[in-house]
């Protein structure tokens, strides 16, 4: 250890401890802002898909409120109160998303939906402001040599708390038989209590120094991440991956509900299983990456992703509620991957100094491409709505045409990641072979049969 953590180690353990709980009261947050009961209560109020792009895509493209994040991070010393103010008041803006309705009813509902897509750009823009404070500080917090098992760690319990948090949704939207309004409202306050929560904790987590940027100019802070090639392949892959996920993700919950006709309970319970596949794979991935890198962990993650959207554009309103479990369980456990992979590669590859900005940067224009993105598709589905081509002795819809062309994105990226560069790591085909080794029983029983001590050569 660093001679600033062998004095602190019960500190230190404590503060990644509050870490790891205030990443489980956030997946309460975004389980609440993101569930299908919230898709649900925007088809209520009138929204088309043209809107839902917005409600997407507006909020990725306030991901551009990074860089005045990681400006102010460069220039400050305490990290921790600039943090905690701003994500309160984003939390406290989705109150809005909930009660203005109710107190508010235009002629045109356009404006109403436009307002509440307002509301949760606005708490978007207060969130990534504070977003590069947290990673430079969380950056400066983690030992580099546990940084991915700790990381994989926080993810099992961030994704068993998103799969709990989904079963109560659709517990709540199953055994009470609320309007869908009452049932949005209550589950949005508790949703914004455990946000608040989860910014409250980091009052105490300790802080260590932080490492100010003087005497340089914002031009060359900003274009810094650029001058580094390799920061730069990675930036231009991650900006088009984005855009192939989120070109379609944004509207499954839309397809799920409108035209597969599931309800909202079987909808919520399917999107539980994302979490649940996260929470069995991500120590594992994270194991995976401190012994082969991160580059490698990533790569083996995303040759899988498309085999999801394939299915999902092939389901029929019969099959839906049997098969997409099974689906997003697979699809979650390939997600735990690629957080883990991205994640860390972001944190391993920044410097020290100006590592805000890196980062910033990377999640910035990756939000910038996946809002348009977004967006574009959400204009794009209205202007198909009339288009239904026949092939291969089946007739297809605007979205089934919309997830194909994002399957074809996804399989694009696949030999792109083979390109990105990180020293001393080894090849994604060790870590496929690490990943064929492990059973899915051990798989599926992981703490009990992975976890085992750093020093055990077997995954």
């Amino acid at each position: 250890m660093p001679p600033s953590e062998q004095k602190a180690p019960t500190s230190l353990r404590q503060s990644l401890l509050l870490v790891t709980v205030s990443g489980c009261l956030l997946m309460g947050f975004m389980a609440g802002t993101t569930c299908p009961l919230l898709t649900d209560y925007f088809l209520e109020l009138g929204a088309t898909e043209r809107h839902f792009g917005l409600l997407t895509g507006l909020p990725m493209m306030a991901i551009l409120f990074q860089f005045v994040g990681a400006l102010i991070t460069n220039r400050v010393r305490n990290r921790k109160t600039k943090f905690l103010c701003l994500h309160v008041v984003g939390r406290l803006l989705f109150l809005g998303v909930a009660f203005l309705p109710a107190i508010w009813i235009p002629e045109d509902s356009n404006l109403l939906i436009l307002a509440l897509v307002a509301f949760i750009t606005a708490a978007s823009i207060f969130s990534h402001i504070a977003m590069p404070l947290w990673f430079s500080w969380m950056a400066d917090l983690i030992p580099r040599r546990i940084l991915n098992r700790y990381w994989g760690v926080r993810q099992r319990a961030m994704s068993i708390t998103w799969a709990m948090a989904f079963l109560a949704i659709a517990g709540l939207t199953y055994f009470v038989e609320w309007p869908t309004q009452a049932s949005f409202r209550l589950m949005l306050v508790l949703a914004v209590a455990a946000g608040i929560m989860d910014a409250a904790l980091f009052i105490w987590i300790r802080e260590p120094e932080h490492e100010q940027v003087r005497g340089r100019s914002v031009w060359k802070i900003l274009a810094e991440p650029f001058r580094q090639s390799m920061y730069r392949q990675f930036m231009a892959f991650w900006c088009l991956w984005s855009v192939a996920i989120f070109s379609s993700a944004s509207f499954l919950q839309v397809y799920a509900l409108k035209i597969l006709k599931m309800t909202v309970w079987e909808t919520t319970l399917a999107w539980c299983m994302v979490g649940l596949g996260v929470a069995i794979s991500a120590p594992y991935w994270g194991r995976l990456a401190d012994r082969h890198g991160n580059r490698p962990v990533l790569t083996a993650a995303i040759i899988g992703k498309p085999i999801g959207l394939l299915v999902f554009i092939c389901l029929s309103p019969e099959s839906a509620p049997l098969v997409l479990p099974v689906v997003f369980l697979f699809d979650g456990m390939l997600n735990g991957g690629t957080h883990i992979g991205g994640t860390g590669y972001m944190f391993k590859m920044a410097p020290r100094q100006n590592r805000a900005m890196f980062i910033s940067t990377i999640i910035g224009l990756s939000g910038i491409a996946a809002g348009l993105a977004t967006m574009a598709a959400g204009f794009s589905l209205e202007r198909m709505d009339a288009l239904s081509p026949v092939f291969l002795g089946r007739t297809w819809n605007n979205y089934q045409l919309l997830f194909a062309f994002s399957f074809v994105l996804r399989c694009l990226c696949v030999p792109l990641a083979f390109h990105i560069r990180e020293p001393k790591t080894s090849s994604t085909w060790h870590v496929l072979m690490d990943v064929a080794a492990a059973s899915p029983i051990r798989f599926l029983r992981y703490p009990i049969g992975l976890n085992r001590p750093p020093s055990d050569n077997t995954p």
